[in-house]
């Protein structure tokens, strides 16, 4: 039985705490990354933990779902990104999906913005020194989402209406999602010893790269 098939939730801060789950696999994948979430070895986490302060993450959640999946929770630049990891896939991973929340606690009424953003992955590196990302673009969308009032729902649908909200910003908004991206998969390395191999994308569009396919707006009581 792996140790990744019992987690249920690790937390950091107070150290990584482990739940019992019942076990439904035994692959490789699965043994090679038990062997790093050995929760009695602070040897193996250290790396892993150190990358995420020298980036200034503050994880909330991670935790094992199903089927080798990892669920993140985290925030960076008052922003919070939660994001699925299909690690059974890996190799043919292509795109990283997340809901990126934001709160406006700034005025009256309080307000909580949800924005469900895919992101496909470019060429990786393994060597890039850590940084913090400003997310000064992804912020700025966010004020334009405030300032204009919108209350409910927009998606996909509505392209013209989020086109404007990313208009003249979506570049930026691209090239921070592609540190994020390659942030996440030095995490992953960092902690279970996995690669991503993953050659340029040749899109024709190039606005397909970073899709915002929904924006929720609701107050806070």
């Amino acid at each position: 039985m792996g140790i990744l098939n019992k987690i249920d939730n690790i937390s950091a801060g107070s150290g990584y705490n482990k739940a019992s789950k019942t076990a439904n696999s035994g692959n490789l994948l699965n043994i090679n990354f038990a062997r790093r979430l050995d929760l009695h070895d602070k040897v193996d986490f250290s790396p892993s933990l150190k990358y995420v302060n020298q980036i200034n993450w503050k994880l909330k959640e991670f935790k094992h779902v199903v089927n080798d999946k990892l669920f993140l929770d985290f925030v960076v630049s008052n922003l919070e990104f939660q994001t699925t990891i299909d690690l059974a896939n890996y190799s043919k991973l292509e795109l990283l999906n997340y809901l990126v929340i934001k709160e406006i606690d700034s005025k009256k009424p309080k307000k909580k913005i949800i924005t469900d953003i895919s992101s496909y992955v470019g060429r990786t590196n393994y060597n890039q020194d850590p940084l913090f990302i400003k997310f000064l673009s992804l912020n700025f969308f966010f004020q334009r989402v405030e300032e204009s009032n919108l209350l409910g729902d927009i998606t996909i649908r509505d392209k013209f209406v989020l086109d404007d909200f990313v208009n003249d910003i979506i570049n930026g908004i691209m090239k921070e999602f592609d540190l994020l991206n390659n942030q996440i998969f030095i995490f992953i390395d960092k902690l279970a010893n996995l690669k991503l191999s993953v050659a340029e994308k040749n899109k024709n569009n190039h606005d397909d790269l970073l899709v915002i396919k929904k924006i929720n707006v609701s107050k806070i009581d």
